[in-house]
């Protein structure tokens, strides 16, 4: 919940942030050829911070339950995230970037996109929740149906995606078989592409202090203020 005591620090921080970050595209331009570069930048690292205030928002909820205020707050969080990663992939194209740019963004547009399914789950639309999080695992994986979690941060969103589409599976009658599945995948995420000084021990227990003291928090706090298993999400 956004309103508990132990959440508002954080969030107090990733609104400074964010202030901090818009008052960049008022203030004085850098030169031209790195204007694109620097907007870019900035929308990648807001659009971080909102996945990271909407995944705090569904994942602290007590019992399961998010308050209808709250899922519209997460649900505006997330998808405002989703159309800055959008609006880099539109800006690369229009400025012909690097072709690797699409391919750099679409892991943290899965990120983004998973915490919109996850919205229209906990609302009740299972079905739209799941196309969403099918589009997700699919920004999360190449061609050649391997991984893109190449890099650390990439892994830890891929094993989310996978953990909250699974927990959609188990409450879903005669889909346990698929939440199996996809939990195995996230597991094997976990153990071949997650660092193993990012893991913690085996009850997860070390996660959190570890996360905060790497700055990880900042980033990515799923999988530092949660154990591995990731319920209801």
């Amino acid at each position: 919940d956004v309103d508990k005591p132990e959440h508002q620090h954080a969030f107090q921080t990733w609104n400074k942030a964010l202030s901090i970050l818009e008052s960049t595209h008022t203030s004085e331009q850098p030169k031209q050829e790195t204007q694109q570069y620097h907007t870019a930048l900035n929308d990648a690292i807001c659009a971080r911070i909102y996945c990271n205030m909407a995944f705090t928002i569904l994942a602290q909820a007590s019992s399961g339950k998010v308050s209808e205020t709250n899922l519209q707050k997460a649900s505006k969080y997330s998808q405002t995230a989703l159309k800055l990663y959008e609006q880099i992939i539109i800006i690369g194209e229009e400025e012909n970037s690097s072709p690797d740019l699409h391919h750099v963004i679409r892991p943290s547009m899965g990120r983004a996109l998973t915490l919109v399914a996850a919205c229209y789950a906990r609302a009740g639309s299972a079905v739209t929740a799941e196309g969403l999080y099918q589009s997700a695992v699919d920004m999360l994986v190449n061609e050649e149906g391997s991984w893109r979690a190449s890099q650390p941060l990439s892994a830890l969103d891929a094993h989310y995606s996978l953990l909250s589409y699974a927990a959609l599976c188990k409450n879903w009658e005669k889909r346990t078989g698929d939440a199996n599945k996809l939990t195995e995948r996230a597991e094997d995420v976990w153990a071949t592409r997650v660092p193993i000084s990012w893991r913690g021990d085996a009850t997860g227990k070390e996660i959190t202090m570890m996360g905060l003291f790497s700055g990880l928090w900042f980033m990515h706090p799923g999988d530092f203020i949660l154990t591995k298993d990731v319920p209801n999400l």
